[in-house]
């Protein structure tokens, strides 16, 4: 039979694993009850460095409000009924077992039996059991041993005794409530008459308190009000020097005012005309200055206006002169060539005329594109006379007089040919090539 909570809680947990409690554990399960020792030593030596490492931790939880630790314990429960068996229904007997225990606690069931019940319950049950078995179903049977007839009478005694002990209990615990609520209404009522004989001092006090009040109140209000008389007397008299002294100041700043107002006039009158002067002497400086620049632009301006026209009639009297220079250049040379071709009587006759009297200035002409030749410079090496029986010096004026295009040839650019007394050879040759080119056809 356990002693307390704890020992039935342990022997409970033996009877759930197969293990029988009693003495002949030491015999049986030996090997488990070394393990237990083993297992609680172990425990308090961790308990012992746990909680010397974490006691300033652990003791937080103390102030950890109910609202949040209750939710806490109620997930962690619920996990570890479920973690078991993996069985939703372990979960709803969890549930059903915790709102038991709330009820019983809440209507004072005591502990101890349900746990002696719970250890010793199935031990009753086992046995109850087998006497059924040996009796037959005979509950009567048990009249017929007296050993088990008395261990029975001892039973039901013990259950009326506890039940009469319990009930005495009850009447004596009636009975000091009775008298512990007789004690606590005496109690009451010395406290309201304490409380009533302090409340009338306390009222007492409170009046004379009252009464020194109102009466040094009524002092110094009198007090006050001299004060405040006296004050105001002294704030009338106040008021009267402030306004005597503030008309005197204001008089005087008046007539600083008007002063300083007529001199402030002066001195604009002054400025004013300062400034008209000022401006009437720059005005008609700038006046005389803007007539004398305009009647020197329009003098500019009429100068240069003559002066253009002057040269403009000056250009046209030049460019009509050589206009009509020209023109009388242009008709005597027309007139010229009108007379040359009537002299020459047809118009290639009268060319030829012109070309032959333009001949010495074509001569000119060509020589003067070799005249920048500086012979001096030029450097012949001459190694005597060659098959044609000329030396390299007239090989090399031949050939640069022969660079020139001859007079022949710029007759034939233009459409004419040399006359027979300048170029007779030329001619004959030409005849024979004609001639030739006839016979061909």
């Amino acid at each position: 039979v356990p002693g307390d909570a704890v020992t039935a809680i342990l022997l409970g947990a033996f009877i759930m694993k197969g293990i029988q409690p009693g003495p002949m554990m030491y015999i049986s399960e030996l090997p488990t009850v070394y393990n237990v020792f083993a297992a609680l030593m172990l425990a308090n030596l961790c308990m012992l460095i746990v909680g010397c490492a974490g006691v300033r931790f652990f003791a937080k939880i103390v102030s950890v409000e109910k609202k949040m630790l209750y939710p806490i314990i109620l997930v962690v429960s619920l996990l570890g009924a479920f973690s078991i068996n993996k069985n939703v229904f372990d979960v709803g007997v969890c549930v059903a077992f915790g709102v038991m225990g709330w009820l019983m606690n809440k209507y004072e069931f005591p502990l101890s039996p349900i746990l002696l019940t719970l250890i010793l319950g199935p031990m009753c049950e086992k046995n109850f059991v087998r006497f059924m078995n040996i009796q037959k179903g005979n509950f009567f049977a048990i009249t017929t041993s007296p050993i088990a007839m008395g261990f029975f009478l001892v039973a039901v005694a013990v259950i009326l005794f506890s039940i009469y002990n319990q009930k005495k209990i009850n009447k004596r615990e009636a009975a000091a409530k009775a008298i512990n609520d007789a004690k606590v209404s005496v109690a009451e009522e010395d406290k309201k008459g304490s409380i009533g004989e302090a409340n009338a001092k306390m009222e007492e006090r409170v009046r004379v308190a009252e009464a020194e009040s109102a009466a040094i109140e009524g002092e110094n209000k009198a007090k006050a009000e001299i004060a405040r008389s006296q004050a105001m007397l002294r704030e009338k008299e106040a008021e009267a020097n402030k306004l005597a002294v503030t008309a005197e100041k204001v008089q005087a700043a008046k007539a600083l005012e008007e002063s300083y107002v007529a001199e402030k006039q002066a001195e604009l009158s002054r400025a004013e005309r300062e400034k008209a002067t000022k401006e009437a002497d720059v005005i008609v400086a700038a006046d005389i200055e803007k007539r004398k620049l305009e009647i020197e632009a329009e003098a500019l301006a009429e100068q240069t206006r003559r002066r253009a026209r002057g040269e403009a009639d000056a250009i046209y009297a030049k460019m009509d002169a050589e206009a009509r220079g020209l023109r009388e250049k242009l008709t005597k040379q027309a007139l010229g060539m009108r007379e040359l071709v009537k002299s020459a009587g047809t118009s290639d006759e009268a060319v030829r005329l012109l070309i032959a009297d333009k001949i010495e200035s074509i001569v000119a002409e060509q020589v003067k594109a070799i005249s920048g030749v500086k012979i001096d410079k030029v450097t012949v090496w001459d190694g005597g006379t060659n098959a044609d029986g000329k030396t390299g010096t007239a090989n090399f004026l031949s050939g640069l007089l022969k660079s020139l295009p001859p007079l022949e040839e710029l007759y034939n650019m233009v459409g004419l040919s040399l006359p027979k007394a300048v170029s007779p050879v030329k001619e004959e040759k030409a005849t024979e090539r004609k001639e030739i080119s006839s016979e061909e056809n």
